[in-house]
């Protein structure tokens, strides 16, 4: 698990890097988002609850959402959550 959590660490300090880059173009909202638990091998019985179809559904909604949101959490989750760095 130490090459996941660096990779993780790595795509959060790129998307902190990210946010202070362009912190003054309103035209550019970054924020991380965990997407959720998601069946990505397409199998009924996966116990994830969410489908690669209902998890992008979810995602469309929360970016429509969030795009005018340069106030808020960086790190969110698919329901708009803050998530911990």
């Amino acid at each position: 698990m130490i090459d996941y959590g660096m990779a993780k660490a790595a795509l959060n300090m790129a998307t902190m890097n990210l946010v202070n880059t362009f912190k003054d173009d309103k035209s550019i909202n970054i924020f991380c988002v965990h997407p959720g638990w998601i069946r990505t091998d397409g199998r009924e019985d996966n116990p994830a609850p969410l489908s690669s179809y209902e998890a992008a559904v979810i995602l469309r909604e929360l970016f429509e959402k969030k795009r005018n949101d340069f106030d808020g959490h960086r790190f969110i989750t698919n329901y708009d959550e803050d998530y911990p760095f």
